[in-house]
């Protein structure tokens, strides 16, 4: 299988400007909690009612017996390349 246009160029300015936008670090005086962007993302998935998830779950359940669940190819292509990058520290 082959992967085209992954877009890793966008992916590598946007963890730069991510780190640029960052938050200051206290001094090592004062106690305070740094929260990345992504755990703010991950804490709202989180704090998703059960309910809501359920109905998710329910209607990609539906639309893959149907026939109708289509992947984003490029979407899947630029997450493949984000974790593995984020993996090997990059």
């Amino acid at each position: 299988m082959r992967i085209e246009g992954t877009k890793v160029e966008k992916i590598e300015e946007s963890r730069k400007d991510a780190k640029a936008q960052s938050v200051a670090r206290p001094t090592a005086s004062d106690d305070a909690v740094v929260v990345s962007a992504r755990a703010k993302k991950l804490s709202t998935h989180a704090t998703e009612s059960a309910a809501a998830r359920e109905k998710r779950v329910a209607e990609l359940g539906s639309a893959v017996d149907a026939g109708t669940y289509k992947v984003d190819h490029q979407k899947l292509a630029e997450r493949l390349v984000d974790e593995d990058l984020a993996r090997w520290g990059r």
